[in-house]
């Protein structure tokens, strides 16, 4: 099924959820780990972007891709440093 099908409620439910995720990523990010607060990064954005794609606006898009590309860079620089920092 094209996104652009998928039901309002759920390409709702998925924006927002993404939303929130992102959201709280900034909230928190002096109480959470570099990695989570990654990956929160990563799949808010997703999720955000799906949302977006069923809705043609590809211009946000765009900035939900910028997004994931610097959640990653960012979630491989915390692989990489030691298991305590950051934390």
């Amino acid at each position: 099924m094209p996104l652009s099908q998928l039901p309002i409620w759920l390409v709702s439910t998925l924006g927002w959820s993404g939303t929130i995720l992102i959201f709280s990523a900034f909230l928190f990010k002096d109480r959470f780990p570099r990695k989570l607060l990654a990956v929160m990064n990563i799949t808010g954005s997703v999720l955000f972007g799906v949302s977006l794609v069923a809705r043609e606006s590809y211009e946000g898009l765009f900035l939900q891709v910028a997004w994931i590309i610097v959640a990653i860079v960012d979630y491989r620089r915390a692989m990489k440093s030691p298991p305590n920092a950051g934390a």
